[in-house]
C-alpha cells in the first residue's frame, strides 16, 4: 500500500506541474533570471547574466550572489532538454521527486507503521507550500532534495555504537551542497546532522575525525564556491557576451520583469 501512495505522490507532483505549466506561462523574473545563468553557463561556461547588464548592475561575466550548484546542475540539464522556461520548472518538478523519495525512505527507515510513509508522501506533495516550491525554476526545491538526501544517508549509516565516518563524511558533502544551492533552505541538513550527534551521539564528538568531516567538508565547499567564482571564471573569456540579444526562454525573454 505504501509504494501506492508513493506513486500517486509522484504523479501528483508531475500533475500539479502540468497544470501550473499550461494555466502560468508568464515568467517570474527571478526565473528567467536563474535560467539564463544555468543557459549561460552551458553555453560560455561562466555563471553570468548577460540581459541583466546594465543599470549599475556587472552581471555578464559573474553573479556573485549566486550560490553554483544550481545553475552548474540545472545548465547540464540544459545539455539534455532544450532551455525552456518549462524545462527549468520540469528541473523542479524532478527534484520534487527526489525529495519526496527522500522523506518515504525516512520515514521508513526511522520505523513508521502502517501506510504513514505513504500518506506523508501524498500530504507533502499536494501541500500548498511544497507545490509552490517544485514550480518554479529557482534553487529551492534543488535544496531540499539535497537536505533530505543528506540526513537519510546520515540516518542509514547510523548504529546505536558508533558512528560510520564514511557515511557521515557523504551525508555532510552532500548537506554542503544543499547549502551551496540555497542557503536559508539548505542550512536543515546541514544543522540536523550536528545536532543529532550533538543530542544523540555526543560521545562521538570526543573523535578527532568527526569534527574534522564537520568543520574540513564546509571549508571545502567554501573553497569550491570562491573558486567558481574567481579561478574558473575570471579566466574566462566573457567580453563578448556583453550586447548581445537577451536569450530567449520558450519565447520569452529572460529579462522579463513580469510576475505571474
Amino acid at each position: 500500500m505504501n509504494w501506492a501512495f508513493l506513486g500517486i505522490a509522484i504523479c501528483s507532483v508531475f500533475l500539479l506541474g502540468h497544470i501550473y505549466e499550461s494555466r502560468y506561462f508568464i515568467a517570474w523574473s527571478d526565473e528567467t533570471m536563474f535560467a539564463e545563468i544555468a543557459e549561460t553557463f552551458a553555453t560560455h561556461g561562466v555563471l553570468g547574466a548577460p540581459s541583466f547588464e546594465g543599470n549599475g548592475l556587472k552581471m555578464a561575466e559573474r553573479t556573485y550572489f549566486m550560490p553554483p550548484v544550481y545553475p552548474v546542475l540545472l545548465s547540464g540539464w540544459f545539455h539534455l532538454f532544450p532551455s525552456t522556461l518549462g524545462n527549468a520548472r520540469l528541473f523542479s518538478n524532478v527534484a520534487a521527486v527526489l525529495c519526496i523519495l527522500g522523506v518515504f525512505a525516512l520515514a521508513s527507515r526511522l520505523s513508521a507503521r502502517g501506510v504513514v510513509p505513504g500518506l506523508l508522501t501524498i500530504a507533502l506533495a499536494v501541500d500548498v507550500q511544497f507545490a509552490s516550491m517544485f514550480n518554479v525554476a529557482r534553487p529551492e526545491m534543488l535544496a531540499c532534495a539535497l537536505s533530505i538526501l543528506s540526513v537519510w544517508v546520515y540516518i542509514s549509516g547510523r548504529n546505536e555504537r558508533q558512528l560510520s565516518l564514511s557515511r557521515l563524511a557523504i551525508a555532510y558533502l552532500v548537506a554542503v551542497a544543499g547549502m551551496l544551492t540555497h542557503p536559508l533552505v539548505g542550512i536543515m541538513g546541514f544543522l540536523a546532522i550536528p545536532l543529532h550527534i550533538l543530542i544523540a551521539q555526543s560521545r562521538e564528538l570526543r573523535r578527532l575525525k568527526v569534527w574534522a568531516i564537520l568543520a574540513g567538508i564546509p571549508l571545502l565547499g567554501l573553497v569550491f564556491g570562491a573558486s567558481t567564482f574567481s579561478r574558473i571564471l575570471t579566466h574566462s573569456n566573457t567580453s563578448s557576451l556583453i550586447g548581445k540579444p537577451p536569450v530567449s526562454l520558450g519565447g520569452l525573454p529572460v529579462h522579463s520583469h513580469m510576475s505571474g
